[in-house]
């Protein structure tokens, strides 16, 4: 997790060999902020130096760390203003935040992201844990674009199959119901 008060903070995490991805939101998302902010230390640990995950902040890390340990941190330390820079940059509507873009400073091509909007705190919870297991066991010496497709893929999966498994009991009364069995 870091935190990025610049396109220059961002461009640094360029040259790391980590994934890179950038929550992407206004305040108006407090319950996301807050959540990102009570786990941030479980999501450093859990993503390590495989994916960085780049937090836009008024304050710096050093300063972050400090508000932190003295229980301090709060949505009002996001950067909704350079949020929105960043969304603009990337293409990204801001009826789509939040979000979580993978950025791999490939400027030729869009980069992909995950919508995290409406709030479900389990579902945003297995989107970070499965990116990091992923990560974490994907041979480093792939390229970062192919790190990034990999981990949007299995993250693509679980979503993909959360939905099925949600649905499945509408479907099964409706199908019920159409054959006269409920």
């Amino acid at each position: 997790m870091w935190t990025v008060t610049s396109l220059d903070d961002l461009r640094r995490l360029e040259h790391s060999n980590a994934v890179i991805s950038v929550l992407l939101a206004e305040r108006y998302n407090k319950t996301l902020l807050e959540w990102v902010y009570h786990c941030w230390n479980f999501l450093s640990r859990d993503s390590g130096h495989n994916w960085h995950i780049a937090v836009p902040s008024t304050i710096n890390t050093y300063e972050l760390n400090i508000k932190f340990e003295d229980g301090n941190l709060t949505s009002n330390d996001y950067s909704t203003g350079f949020s929105r820079q960043l969304a603009s940059m990337y293409g990204i509507d801001l009826s789509s935040l939040p979000c979580v873009v993978f950025d791999d400073f490939n400027e030729e091509s869009r980069q992909k992201y995950i919508h995290l909007h409406p709030f479900d705190e389990e579902l945003i919870t297995e989107i970070f844990r499965i990116g990091a297991k992923c990560l974490n066991t994907m041979d480093r010496s792939l390229s970062r674009t192919a790190r990034t497709s990999n981990v949007l893929n299995e993250i693509g999966n679980y979503i993909r199959m959360r939905r099925l498994k949600q649905a499945a009991p509408t479907t099964a009364g409706l199908i019920g119901s159409a054959l006269g069995l409920l």
